[in-house]
């Protein structure tokens, strides 16, 4: 398995760690999209174990925000991302550093981000490192 995409769905931090669990390396696309029912605690495991993620995509969808982490873990462990897209939903509890780590670690790959609420000196940072942003 290496696409995965819900839709309209009620998505649970279980259901997450599931995942990750067992298709870890090996997911490629993951999208959870106008879905409601997680946190970021389920994000942590597929920041942890999905190391070969090339889309992230969580556009609208209801998540609630227990701090960064998944951010973070997706950052040290990432070195593939193309496309990470967390705009329109309501995180916003994370370090702009991580971001600027994801476009280091990802300076080649990463071709789209869609986020929210970063600052203009962290943009300014990310663009710096992934060149290849359309």
């Amino acid at each position: 398995l290496e696409c995965v995409r819900f839709t309209r769905m009620i998505v649970r931090d279980k259901d997450l760690e599931v995942l990750a669990e067992g298709f870890g390396e090996k997911l490629k696309i993951l999208r959870i999209e106008v879905c409601t029912g997680f946190s970021t605690n389920g994000l942590v495991h597929i920041g942890n174990r999905c190391s070969g993620l090339r889309i992230l995509s969580l556009e609208t969808s209801f998540i609630h925000d227990n701090g960064g982490e998944w951010l973070h873990e997706l950052a040290l462990r990432n070195k593939c991302l193309e496309s990470l897209n967390f705009h329109l939903t309501p995180l916003d509890n994370y370090d702009y550093k991580d971001l600027v780590l994801i476009a280091k670690n990802c300076s080649e790959s990463l071709v789209s981000l869609k986020l929210k609420g970063c600052p203009r000196k962290y943009v300014v940072e990310v663009f710096s490192y992934a060149v290849n942003l359309e």
